[in-house]
């Protein structure tokens, strides 16, 4: 019984000591397995992350060009606005001064016609 004891325990041991081993290396592997899936975790909230500040800066550049457009379609429209007052002021003045020379000449033959009046009365008389 104790012989049987004795063979049992030592080989046991070695049995132990490679079940130990064994465990140690499936440790070791579970281990670096871990790091290999917590790298690659780290990796992609890096890669959000990073997608998260390239669209939010592309946002940031899209916000800055709309202000800039929005800038310069006012300055176009007041420009508009100004140019439409200059033509309407240009036609006024247009219709303006035709409406003189309508006047200048109305006047003249009126004045044309008195002259030629008196000049017959003077020929006649």
């Amino acid at each position: 019984d104790v012989r049987q004891r004795y063979v049992s325990q030592t080989r046991m041991a070695p049995m132990q000591t490679s079940l130990d081993e064994g465990a140690k290396w499936a440790e070791g592997e579970l281990a670096a397995k871990g790091k290999l899936k917590e790298q690659a975790r780290r990796a992609r909230e890096q890669e959000v992350c990073k997608t998260a500040e390239e669209a939010a800066l592309k946002f940031v550049e899209a916000a800055a060009y709309k202000a800039g457009v929005e800038a310069s379609n006012q300055a176009l429209q007041a420009e508009l606005e100004e140019r439409s007052r200059n033509e309407a002021v240009l036609r006024a003045l247009l219709e303006a001064e035709q409406h003189a020379r309508g006047v200048l000449e109305w006047r003249l033959t009126e004045v044309n016609g008195r002259a030629c009046e008196t000049g017959d009365r003077q020929t006649l008389g």
